[in-house]
């Protein structure tokens, strides 16, 4: 029954649209494995490059997927996807769409996958979904409802600014040669407008490590800086005072500043924008801890800071997600905004 309901839908199909049009239309839904639907999905997950950047080979290795994509998927058997791909060239041979000076370079090509790990080539943001599942959780949802009840979850985030991230960790890291599974990175963006979560990286690569660093505590050093001065503010100093940027010592701590370089008398504003340390210890003395803590906890700040003025310099761990909601707030005139993951759930 079904094979006659096929026959009838492809003589239907064939006399509105042309042959290059249906197989326009295959090519560009067909499922060619590791979550890819389409050749430009096939392009960007096993090359990371946009289809009309891929060289003859890699075009040919496409190709090649639909007759059993999880057999010939590189990822899985880069040989197998050799094998098939040559077998896609020499059938190009034989038909006269390349000469034997092409073949012979294009079957000796070798096969430069994609870096980004293949656990976003079917999840672009697996740390999000964790916290997502979290937050379903949180709204009352069971384990079993989130698997297996169907819902359809809507969510805030923006995949391209996502995907951008994942490749800028991993380009950036390897860069600098931070490439030990020990030595990771988070990312976390919000709106601080309406809180919608637009970025989500808990890590470099969810398939080596799952936990999610967008959640761990790490000190924040000297971006701990604007809530001391925010602090001052709020106290009635003006971003024009003026501050001693040279040596001090407070107890038994004497902080120094980067390099040892010091200027002398200079406004707040200039203190904040050089980021000296001998400012931020002498404004935390002048303001008080107290005062600083508290303008921590209305920022959102749950992670316990000690009372003492090293916390001006971020000796205090925060977790990112509530210091980039602290952050926020300096960009929406001093409000506050919840982040937030879920816009909708559809059963």
């Amino acid at each position: 029954t079904r094979k006659l309901k096929e026959l009838e839908v492809a003589a239907r199909i064939e006399k509105t649209i042309s042959k290059d049009q249906i197989l326009e239309m295959y090519l560009n839904n067909v499922y060619l494995g590791s979550g890819a639907y389409g050749v430009s999905a096939a392009a960007k997950i096993y090359f990371n490059k946009k289809l009309n950047q891929l060289t003859l080979p890699e075009l040919a290795l496409i190709a090649g997927l639909p007759q059993a994509p999880s057999v010939y998927n590189p990822y899985n058997s880069k040989e197998l996807a050799i094998q098939r791909r040559n077998q896609v060239l020499k059938r190009m041979l034989a038909m006269k769409y390349i000469d034997q000076d092409v073949y012979e370079k294009s079957i000796n090509a070798d096969v430069k996958l994609s870096s980004v790990p293949q656990i976003y080539t079917t999840n672009k943001a697996p740390y999000f979904s964790d916290y997502v599942v979290g937050e379903m959780q949180k709204l009352g949802f069971t384990e079993t409802d989130i698997i297996h009840g169907g819902y359809k979850v809507i969510t805030t985030l923006d995949s391209k600014a996502q995907e951008a991230a994942n490749e800028s960790v991993l380009k950036n890291m390897k860069s600098w040669g931070l490439t030990n599974k020990s030595q990771q990175a988070a990312v976390f963006s919000f709106s601080p407008v309406d809180g919608r979560i637009l970025v989500y990286a808990g890590g470099k690569n969810y398939g080596e490590s799952q936990y999610d660093r967008v959640q761990s505590i790490r000190p924040p050093g000297s971006a701990f800086k604007p809530i001391v001065y925010a602090a001052a503010m709020e106290k009635g100093i003006s971003p024009n005072d003026l501050v001693d940027d040279s040596p001090i010592t407070i107890g038994n701590w004497s902080p120094h500043n980067y390099s040892h370089k010091y200027r002398g008398k200079i406004p707040i504003y200039k203190a904040l924008m050089v980021s000296s340390n001998v400012c931020a210890a002498r404004i935390i003395q002048e303001v008080g801890i107290r005062s600083v803590i508290q303008l921590a906890r209305v920022l959102g700040k749950s992670t316990p800071l000690e009372y003492d003025y090293t916390i001006s310099l971020g000796s205090n761990g925060v977790k990112l997600f509530e210091f980039v909601r602290a952050y926020g707030a300096f960009a929406n005139g001093g409000y506050i905004v919840q982040p937030y993951a879920i816009e909708r759930i559809e059963d």
